[in-house]
């Protein structure tokens, strides 16, 4: 490693490489084709057996920027990827994996966001790109948040949302590699989810962050190569690594600070993932979401302990014997909100009379929400005697200042037309897992009765 000692690329790329495939060749060709060319790929080969040690050594005899290491045994990806960082020496460090795709811009934008904000970390949106189905979905910032992060900001300012500033995949992160340095971040030796500890503790630990609202990358799945494929059987991965992040933020003193957010990040994954939990191990699931609850010292909490109404009722849920099917989680979801709306009492609409919207109805008058008004484009297709009438949103009351959508299939079409009549209107997802945005709102009508 002599010869790499004086090397200082302003990009040092770390990539492990174990069995990618077909999928390592497609990757290099991606990386070598940035428009941004002083970075240098660390290519780690984690002991494949598949020939990829070959292909890594093809391409790094074609381009010097390539450093073919191998591992004298297969050590795992986190072992792997904490070799590559200890072997970097660019100002910027990006960890990517073998079988997924970059677009041309990805190193370009990335330092361009880096360098002209000076942020410890920089995240990008991306694509997933389902590998046995060819579906491509944009993985994007909820809605709520986009706005709010067109600029750089501090973990601090929005502790409750910063999980969902990101998700784990290493890939759509740039950190300042001082600043791992400085935290001494490591990825976790674990069989599964060892990148969440290192990711999330990169952006709450950062000094400030720049969320790029752009798809810079495609992530592949069922591909049958993520070390994730059989995640159910390695689901306590999970627990430590969540565990993992609570002690070292207690050790820096900023476990307060985020703990609404971990607890809330850890229930919705129990949701996420008890169907699996449920199919591989019958009734004894629920016990192993009690397992988790446990580690996480989970037992006894308040809804303070929540950033939303409906993250501590999942949690209740769990909490007083688990459910043996999901179906009562929407009941959950029409709790929290209802429960989160009592005493606000906002001046609210229903947009559509379709199915859903009848559903909600029914619960609103079950919880005692008043539902003031009633809009469809085509109003004439319902009864005439329906209470509240059905009408279109032109002819709206002045005093509707919240409107109600149950189906997210229309609700950014339906945004759209209600802000471009009157801003001051707030538009509902009523579907939304997690409406996070619906507590900001509750809130921000709250302080608005104080002042009135």
């Amino acid at each position: 490693m002599k010869e790499e000692a004086g090397r200082h690329e302003t990009v040092s790329i770390v990539m492990p490489v174990y069995n990618p495939g077909k999928y390592l060749a497609p990757c290099l060709d991606s990386l070598l084709a940035q428009t941004f060319r002083d970075f240098r790929l660390i290519a780690i080969d984690d002991g494949s057996t598949d020939g990829s040690g070959d292909v890594l050594r093809a391409y790094a005899a074609k381009d010097d920027r390539i450093l073919a290491w191998r591992n004298p045994e297969n050590l795992g990806a986190a072992r792997t990827r904490n070799i590559g960082i200890q072997m970097a020496r660019g100002t910027y460090l990006s960890i990517v994996d073998a079988d997924d795709l970059y677009a041309p811009e990805y190193l370009a934008t990335m330092v361009e966001v880096m360098e002209q904000y000076g942020v410890d970390v920089a995240v990008c949106d991306f694509y997933d790109f389902n590998d046995q189905t060819g579906e491509k979905i944009e993985n994007r910032l909820p809605e709520f948040l986009r706005d709010r992060l067109e600029k750089p900001f501090r973990p601090e300012e929005i502790p409750d949302e910063i999980f969902l500033t990101a998700r784990n995949n290493p890939f759509s992160h740039m950190f300042r590699r001082a600043f791992i340095a400085e935290q001494s971040l490591q990825f976790q030796d674990i069989a599964a989810w060892n990148d969440l500890f290192f990711s999330k503790m990169g952006l709450m630990l950062a000094g400030s962050v720049f969320r790029v609202q752009r798809s810079l990358a495609c992530y592949r799945f069922n591909t049958g190569k993520q070390i994730s494929t059989k995640y159910t059987q390695k689901y306590p991965c999970f627990f430590h690594a969540c565990a993992a992040m609570c002690s070292a933020l207690s050790a820096r003193g900023l476990f307060a600070q985020y703990r609404p957010a971990i607890y809330e990040y850890f229930v919705r994954n129990m949701y996420l993932l008890y169907p699996a939990l449920e199919e591989a191990f019958g009734a004894s699931a629920c016990c192993r979401i009690a397992e988790g609850f446990r580690v996480m010292g989970m037992e006894q909490l308040e809804r303070k302990d929540f950033p939303s109404a409906l993250s501590y009722q999942f949690w209740r849920q769990w909490s007083q014997g688990f459910p043996a099917a999901l179906e009562v989680w929407d009941d959950v979801h029409h709790q929290a909100f209802f429960r989160d709306a009592a005493g606000v009492m906002p001046h609210a609409a229903l947009w559509g009379y379709g199915k859903l919207g009848r559903e909600f109805l029914q619960m609103a008058e079950r919880y005692a929400f008043p539902v003031e008004e009633v809009y469809d484009r085509d109003p004439a297709k319902w009864n005439e005697n329906l209470k509240p009438p059905v009408k279109p949103f032109s002819r709206r009351s002045s005093n509707v200042d919240m409107v109600i959508v149950t189906n997210s299939q229309f609700y950014a079409e339906i945004k759209s037309e209600v802000e471009q009549a009157d801003r001051e209107i707030y538009v509902c997802d009523f579907q939304s897992a997690f409406p996070r945005d619906f507590q900001e709102y509750v809130a921000n009508w709250r302080l608005h009765i104080q002042k009135s």
